[in-house]
């Protein structure tokens, strides 16, 4: 059964979130131990699918998750892609596709671990005192996860303030992430990962 977990850690200052994550929030520390006792702490996502019955939350899975937004965060904080390129060389499947939609932040896709350090050297080119936050990690299946995140910083040339509220699909292969798809919306996201609310 795939299910929801919310999942806020620290990462940049508090600023609100994203309409569709009501109820969802708990504290960090609440959140680690409902994750290790093996309990869904959020609402479901899904409805039982054949072939998933009973099987706890892939805790390899949050943590990939978990340590690629730390990277970022490091990558923003330092404002040098290096912890960044790190966490891809070691994360990251060498054929890796990151498709960001027409209205993602990034757009365009992105191929190979070069891609996805670029993914994130270009929106470092264009925004400082960048931030980002894990709101919600929705288990899909063994190779499969969605993480909702809020990130934001300031447009460099016009210090513009910007948030965005995005849903990160992953795909692995042998535990290393094969396809990385970014939408606007939970819904888009779900329908992607084959789930519904």
């Amino acid at each position: 059964m795939s299910k929801s977990y919310p999942a806020v850690a620290p990462a940049g200052p508090s600023r609100g979130h994203a309409p569709w994550l009501s109820g969802t929030h708990a504290s960090r520390s609440g959140v680690l131990e409902a994750h290790e006792a093996g309990r869904c702490c959020g609402r479901e996502a899904a409805t039982a699918r054949s072939g998933d019955t009973a099987r706890a939350m892939p805790q390899e899975n949050f943590e990939l998750a978990k340590q690629g937004i730390a990277a970022i965060n490091e990558a923003y904080e330092k404002d040098d892609i290096a912890p960044w390129r790190q966490q891809v060389e070691k994360l990251f499947d060498p054929e890796v596709v990151l498709e960001g939609g027409t209205d993602a932040f990034t757009e365009g896709e992105w191929r190979g671990q070069e891609g996805a350090i670029g993914f994130v050297a270009n929106q470092m080119e264009v925004l400082k005192e960048m931030w980002m936050r894990l709101d919600e990690f929705i288990d899909v299946d063994e190779d499969r996860f969605i993480v909702a995140i809020t990130f934001g910083g300031q447009a460099r040339h016009t210090a513009i303030p910007v948030e965005l509220h995005p849903f990160h699909v992953l795909t692995l292969r042998d535990g290393k992430i094969l396809r990385w798809q970014i939408f606007l919306t939970r819904e888009e996201a779900l329908k992607t990962a084959g789930l519904s609310e």
